[in-house]
């Protein structure tokens, strides 16, 4: 479900997920808004949520960047 946030005054937009131009445009359409504190949409106003156990730190990333690489190699 697409999806605005906001945290200490920076506006995010997610969860658009191939729902293409149109959708992203609208909602930096109403994220623009909100920032200027004109009147918008709170449809999609919903807080993004926390996932488990990930503390802000990716330490996994190099193993998964790691195994995507030796999976391209091996697809040669």
């Amino acid at each position: 479900m697409p999806h605005i946030a906001d945290k200490d005054g920076i506006h995010y937009i997610g969860g658009c997920c191939g729902s293409g131009v149109a959708m992203m445009s609208y909602l930096g359409d109403i994220a623009a808004r909100k920032a200027l504190g004109h009147a918008y949409d709170p449809t999609f106003e919903v807080p993004f949520k926390r996932q488990p156990f990930y503390t802000g730190d990716p330490w996994f990333m190099p193993a998964i960047i790691a195994t995507l690489e030796l999976r391209d190699r091996l697809r040669v």
